[in-house]
């Protein structure tokens, strides 16, 4: 079924998930949408289900053997809005009030079925930066952050949150849903393991290098591995200036005592007086080594080592932007692009324990129609998500070898 099911068709037809030689056993009412999906699909890719669908207490005892789903889940939503699946027979009825306790009942449904799809291995496409948040905390919720991860460079690769926001106004400089919200999406990156996502988040942070004495990315500032990762960014960042800044002089000072390369000596000539420019407003600096970058070229080969040191600030290490934009065009004006990040880098995950498997999983169970934290315990599923994990890495590796 396409995206955005719900929408497509009137709530009361049910979204059905088929697998091969398998009827649906599940139905699930996710607020007013009814879904049919298969017991072990449910079981294999959530340890939330694996848990909790055959525990004594949330059986439904009343079920006849020749009912047509072995497992009947209904919505409860707590007081806070938070919801969740209950067997039915608990379940209290889901009224109208309850419903308007959620801030948004389609987003909330959509996130759901997207996780099914993930769990499916169905395509399924994010289309805003809020749908990838609101996909984390379901999977989260329901314990299942592997599987969203294994199927969610796929989801990135046509979404609209990497063109620009549209905009009344044809000539504004709008930048795409990623680049404006990246402070926050660095950390469903990091939650969700995507290190494409999460090297494409600290580029765009990074790019504000203009901005880094105020840094006003206030949700980064106080995570220390986070904070200290695009600190490290802006370091990096300086250091490449500065040695270009260095070598500029040392060239430009070559070039005045060389007889032998006077369009050279006149294009270092004009680039150290536009440099003062430069260092009266830092903002213009992507403009300044662009367009130096450019008069070398059409020096040539006397150019060539100078050009060699500034082609890695100029670098575009963006992949999942659609705006065709690089560093000093259009809204990356006054942007660097060139921001690196290591695999070994990659900071950990506040979903340690659950990635890992064999160790003690956090989640959230329903218990009398109130949402409680719980300890889930320690579940023996360390082979089997060790293979999710692998399967998600080498899902990573076959996406990069696309670009």
């Amino acid at each position: 079924m396409s995206p955005r099911a719900f929408e497509e068709a009137d709530l009361k037809n049910p979204i059905v998930f088929v697998f091969p030689g398998h009827e649906p056993d599940v139905r699930l009412m996710v607020f007013k949408q009814e879904i049919h999906v298969h017991s072990h699909i449910l079981k294999e890719r959530s340890i939330y289900f694996c848990k909790f669908l055959d525990s004594p207490d949330k059986q439904d005892k009343s079920v006849p053997d020749s009912a047509l789903f072995r497992y009947d889940y209904s919505t409860v939503v707590d007081e806070d809005g938070t919801w969740g699946l209950e067997a039915a027979a608990k379940a209290p009825l889901l009224t109208e009030e309850m419903i308007s306790q959620t801030e948004d009942m389609e987003g909330e449904v959509e996130g759901f079925r997207q996780l099914l799809c993930a769990m499916y291995s169905r395509p399924y496409t994010i289309k805003s930066v809020e749908e990838l948040s609101t996909l984390t905390r379901i999977a989260d919720f329901y314990c299942a952050l592997p599987i969203v991860s294994v199927t969610l460079t796929d989801a990135l690769l046509d979404s609209p949150i990497f063109l620009k926001r549209e905009n009344e106004d044809s000539t504004a400089c709008t930048k795409d849903q990623l680049a404006e919200d990246c402070d926050s999406m660095i950390f469903i990156a990091q939650k969700l393991r995507s290190s494409v996502l999460f090297r494409e988040c600290l580029i765009h942070i990074v790019a504000n290098w203009k901005d880094k004495d105020t840094f006003k990315f206030h949700r980064t500032r106080n995570d220390e591995i986070i904070r200290g990762l695009i600190e490290a960014g802006f370091s990096q960042l300086d250091e490449m200036i500065d040695h270009l800044q260095h070598t500029l002089y040392i060239e430009a000072v070559m070039a005045k005592n060389s007889l032998d390369t006077p369009e050279l000596t006149k294009t270092l000539a004009a680039a150290e007086e536009d440099y003062v420019s430069f260092q009266r407003e830092p903002k213009i600096a992507v403009a300044f080594w662009k367009d130096l970058s450019a008069k070398l070229v059409h020096v040539g080969g006397d150019a060539d080592f100078l050009k060699s040191e500034i082609d890695p600030l100029l670098v575009n290490n963006l992949v999942l932007d659609r705006n065709n934009e690089g560093p000093g065009e259009g809204c990356y004006k006054y942007c660097f692009l060139c921001a690196e990040i290591a695999d070994k880098q990659m900071p950990n995950t506040e979903v340690e324990a659950m990635w890992d498997g064999g160790r003690q999983t956090w989640g959230k169970v329903l218990i009398g129609g109130s949402i409680t934290n719980w300890i889930v315990g320690y579940i023996n599923e360390e082979l089997r998500y060790r293979e999710l994990i692998s399967h998600m890495q080498q899902t990573e590796e076959d996406f990069q070898s696309k670009l």
